[in-house]
C-alpha cells in the first residue's frame, strides 16, 4: 500500500507545473516568445510589458554599456551573442535568466542592478558589464574564468561540460569580433 507523502506530493505538483510552464514557452506558437514567461509565472519578475514599436540598436546598447563598466565591448557583445542571438527582447530562460544577457535576478542583486528593469535592454547590458567588471576584477582579469563565473555563479562548477561549452563558445565570438 502506497502512503502519500505531502512533502513528495507538493515537489511533484512543482516539479509538473514547472515543466507544463517550460513546455509553454518553448513551444512555437501564440505564447511563445510574448507575454508569457516562466519566471513571470513563478512570480520572480513582473509579466513582460507589450514590446516597444522599435528595437533598440543592440550594438549601441552594448557599446554604453561596455564603457560605463570599463569592460571589453567585444565581450560583452560575445556574451550577448551566446546567451540570446543579441536580440533585445528573447524569452526567459528555465532558471530565471532575462533579457539580451541572460542575466538571474540573484546576480543583479549581486551586482547591484535594479533587477525589476532588467528586461529593458539597456538596463540588462548595464548590469551584464557590471557583472562582467566584478567577476573579472575577482579573478584578477581572467577572461575565461571570469566566463565561468558569469555562467555558473560559482567557481565549483566551473568545471562541468555545460559550462566549458559556454566558455568556449563565447571565447570564439570574442575572437570574431576582434
Amino acid at each position: 500500500m502506497w502512503i502519500l507523502n505531502p512533502y513528495l506530493y507538493g515537489f511533484c505538483l512543482s516539479a509538473a507545473l514547472a515543466c507544463s510552464v517550460w513546455w509553454l514557452e518553448c513551444r512555437p506558437g501564440p505564447l511563445s516568445g510574448s507575454t508569457f514567461s516562466a519566471s513571470a509565472a513563478a512570480g520572480l519578475l513582473p509579466a513582460p510589458k507589450a514590446r516597444p514599436a522599435g528595437s533598440p540598436d543592440m550594438a549601441a546598447v552594448n557599446e554604453r554599456a561596455a564603457r560605463k563598466a570599463g569592460v571589453d565591448p567585444a565581450l560583452l557583445w560575445a556574451i550577448c551573442q551566446q546567451e540570446s542571438g543579441c536580440r533585445p527582447y528573447p524569452p526567459d530562460g528555465m532558471a530565471g535568466e532575462t533579457g539580451p544577457w541572460q542575466i538571474r535576478q540573484i546576480a543583479a542583486v549581486h551586482a547591484g542592478c535594479p533587477w525589476e528593469r532588467l528586461r529593458e535592454p539597456q538596463e540588462n547590458a548595464n548590469c551584464a558589464a557590471r557583472l562582467m567588471a566584478l567577476h573579472l576584477e575577482q579573478v584578477q582579469g581572467w577572461t575565461a574564468r571570469a566566463l565561468c563565473l558569469y555562467n555558473a555563479g560559482n567557481r565549483r562548477v566551473c568545471e562541468t561540460a555545460q559550462v566549458r561549452g559556454y566558455v568556449a563558445g563565447v571565447m570564439a565570438n570574442y575572437r570574431s569580433r576582434k
